[in-house]
């Protein structure tokens, strides 16, 4: 992916973080609960225990990414993005002291959701896992992508709904308010247009389904509406707007190509959005910048597939590409300038 075709990202997001001065660094200080279990003994289901590292030379990585201690010390493979929401909510502290292990080894508490790889806004329940109505099979692969699509722009619509309730609950600017009731709307017509492709593809309408957990319990406070908003908007959206800049130069369907230029126009604000809320939240809670650390870091491996460029539907190596070129190109220099590691020139059109 070139860095021309990146350009509408870099643009929205320094705009986003024009001026930006960032938030000091922030001592970890956190209560670690040293009751939970050794991921490792744990197993591949458990979403909150302990993964620990040896030290580097007689000290701990302060911010080891949660990719890192899942493939050393779980010893499991990351893939399908099923980790790509995990985060490390506690630590250092040494294994013996901490009575984790009987040895100095550095250990974390890490949060593995289970968000899976999503165009939009995710919608997690009161656990922090994303869930997503069902839809039967359509009986073929091109109708079966675009119902998949559908269905994470469908659940997108509650996740900002949600969000608009959590910003007013923390009393943000009318224009952060009114910016996420404007992406809501925008959800909504992406899911539209993706069930109506979906439709095409199968020969038969496919609606949206019910969906119960738009109404379930709403996470309170700040640290949560951060963490969702960098997981799911400030990572998730700016390469969910990645891959659909380059689904839509890819496609040959003049229908599909519209329906993907509109995707990628709505995420790329949308991916804005997320990293100006970003800074909202952490300008008026400093205390807050370790969490944004913790959270802002690259998906995990994605599984190989070959895909349909010719109907909207990248194959595996080419999202691997994507993700690559974005990270390298807007997040990384973004994340700096949002953590006050970099003056405001790091990021730049």
């Amino acid at each position: 992916m070139d860095e021309h075709a990146l350009r509408p990202l870099v643009v929205a997001i320094a705009a986003a973080l024009a001026g930006c001065a960032g938030a000091p660094q922030d001592p970890h200080g956190r209560t670690c609960d040293t009751t939970l279990p050794d991921l490792a003994t744990a197993g591949h289901d458990a979403d909150l225990g302990w993964a620990c590292l040896p030290a580097a030379e007689g000290s701990c990585p302060r911010d080891p990414t949660p990719v890192d201690l899942l493939t050393s010390w779980v010893g499991v493979d990351p893939t399908d993005c099923s980790d790509e929401g995990a985060q490390v909510t506690c630590g250092p502290v040494r294994g013996a002291d901490a009575g984790i292990r009987e040895d100095d080894d550095c250990c974390y508490l890490l949060h593995r959701p289970d968000p899976g790889c999503v165009e939009g806004r995710p919608l997690r329940d009161p656990a922090g896992h994303i869930r997503q109505p069902h839809v039967d099979d359509p009986g073929d692969a091109r109708a079966a992508h675009w119902v998949e699509r559908a269905l994470h722009e469908h659940a997108s619509v509650a996740a900002f709904a949600r969000a608009v309730l959590q910003l007013l609950a923390l009393g943000a600017p009318a224009e952060l308010v009114a910016a996420h009731v404007a992406a809501q709307a925008d959800e909504v017509r992406h899911a539209e247009a993706c069930f109506a492709a979906a439709s095409r593809f199968a020969g038969h309408a496919i609606h949206a389904p019910a969906l119960p957990l738009a109404t379930s319990e709403l996470p309170q406070g700040a640290e949560a509406l951060l963490i969702d908003t960098v997981v799911g908007g400030c990572v998730g959206e700016t390469l969910a707007a990645a891959r659909a800049h380059e689904a839509a130069a890819s496609v040959r369907d003049p229908v599909l190509r519209a329906t993907l230029e509109a995707i990628a126009d709505d995420e790329t604000r949308h991916a804005a959005l997320a990293w100006r809320t970003a800074r909202w939240l952490l300008e008026a809670r400093p205390h807050l910048r370790g969490v944004a650390q913790a959270a802002l870091h690259p998906p995990g491996p994605l599984p190989d597939h070959p895909g349909d460029p010719d109907h909207g539907w990248l194959s595996g190596a080419r999202v691997r590409e994507v993700h690559a070129a974005t990270w390298a190109a807007v997040i990384a220099p973004a994340r700096r300038l949002l953590l006050g590691a970099r003056p405001p020139e790091e990021v730049r059109a």
